[in-house]
């Protein structure tokens, strides 16, 4: 993954600047994220207890997990106390016959970090459902329907199971008339019913390694989101679902950014401006505060300057244009070492890319860096009171190093 943070720079008479509905019961989900974005496309791992017919057949199914969902009598293949029950009948309408329909749209649910508090949002969305039911009901036990595609199914005895999966983000409706023999009024036990999911966040490298939780309700009933159909009578009904994820970028980079996702930072002369009244101080700097962390190796280079001098970023006089003035930016973070196998500690960086690594062998942690922003020798004597000096650099921070 690659993050960019753009700096503006400009100087003024030698300044540098540089909730939950309720619900009668609580699915709780885990999942993990670890790597970079390129590697997992931000996708995460469920590491909840598979169970339900994917987990039965995992190969019949394209995520290769299921969840069963926390309804009453849903957890076996019991038809004397089934989930529910769906009463057959050979009127039209479709949602009259064994019917499954669901939301498989995405959703954007908020997540909170449990230490710091901060908030995230991730993509959720059921992508397949599947239940267990009376065989022999449906001819030839095949569903089908609106953005509906069946990926499976297994009978044995009394009971069928089977998958079915939205073929892109949208309502799903898995439906199918009653076979003819099928007498009206026969009560069609219906348990074992099961999602699976799709979970995934953007810009891993802005999340700070942690657990976060988060909650997503799911409404069941004609028209909601797991619908049943007509002539349904069970358990089923409302709930929510409780995420626990466990987030571990390979590369956390935060900083106090403004419009755009500039960092607009003043540079001042040793002691402030006061101290150098009647004459031009030495240097300029700034020291800009930001956290880091990395799990391992992190390039990190300079790019997109406004104006450049050698292998680093300038300002010019914004009123005059004239020469390019050189600014050096300097990382200094303990918990890595650069390129040389020393500690960072004020390591220049450049438009060439250097290499950073976690001292630690399980990751540097979020820790407080500094970039520190400092105009180059001989600089300050170049400029012009009452005039104002500005640039932009971007600071690239990629944890592809492989690549």
């Amino acid at each position: 993954m690659t993050k960019w943070i753009g700096v503006a720079l400009a100087v003024v008479t030698s300044v540098f600047c540089v909730g939950a509905a309720q619900a009668s019961w609580d699915l709780d989900i885990t999942a993990s994220y670890k790597g970079n974005v390129k590697k997992t496309s931000g996708e995460f791992t469920n590491t909840t207890k598979a169970s339900g017919m994917c987990a039965d057949f995992p190969s019949q199914c394209e995520q290769g997990f299921s969840i069963t969902l926390p309804w009453d009598h849903n957890w076996g293949r019991d038809n004397n106390a089934p989930m529910g029950w769906k009463t057959v009948t050979h009127t039209n309408p479709m949602r009259d016959h064994m019917y499954l329909a669901w939301d498989s749209d995405n959703h954007k649910i908020q997540v909170h970090n449990i230490r710091t508090g901060a908030t995230h949002v991730v993509q959720f969305r059921m992508m397949s459902m599947s239940m267990a039911y009376e065989r022999f009901m449906i001819p030839d036990n095949q569903f089908n329907g609106d953005n509906c595609r069946q990926l499976g199914f297994a009978g044995g005895g009394y009971w069928g199971e089977v998958v079915v999966a939205s073929n892109q983000p949208g309502r799903a409706v898995c439906s199918r008339y009653f076979e003819s023999p099928a007498k009206t009024g026969h009560r069609v036990p219906i348990a074992y019913v099961s999602m699976s999911y799709f979970l995934a966040l953007d810009k891993p490298w802005t999340w700070e390694p942690g657990i976060y939780k988060g909650t997503f309700p799911v409404t069941v009933g004609p028209g909601k989101m797991i619908d049943f159909g007509n002539n349904f009578e069970g358990s089923a009904g409302d709930f929510n679902i409780n995420f626990t994820l466990t987030v571990t970028p390979d590369m956390y980079v935060h900083f106090n950014t403004g419009a755009g996702g500039v960092v607009n930072t003043e540079l001042q002369p040793p002691g402030g401006w006061l101290r150098w009244q009647g004459k031009m101080p030495p240097y300029l700097s700034s020291d800009v505060q930001f956290d880091f962390g990395a799990t391992a190796p992190i390039k990190i280079h300079l790019e997109n300057c406004d104006h450049a001098v050698d292998d680093t970023c300038a300002i010019v006089d914004l009123q005059r244009g004239g020469s390019a003035l050189g600014v050096d930016a300097m990382l200094t973070d303990n918990y890595v070492t650069d390129d040389s196998g020393k500690r960072a500690l004020n390591t220049r960086l450049s438009t060439k890319e250097r290499v950073f690594k976690p001292v630690n062998e399980g990751g540097s942690g979020s820790q407080r860096a500094h970039l520190l922003l400092r105009t180059r020798n001989g600089v300050t004597q170049q400029m012009q009171r009452g005039h104002h000096y500005g640039g932009h650099m971007t600071v690239v921070f990629d944890s592809d190093v492989n690549n």
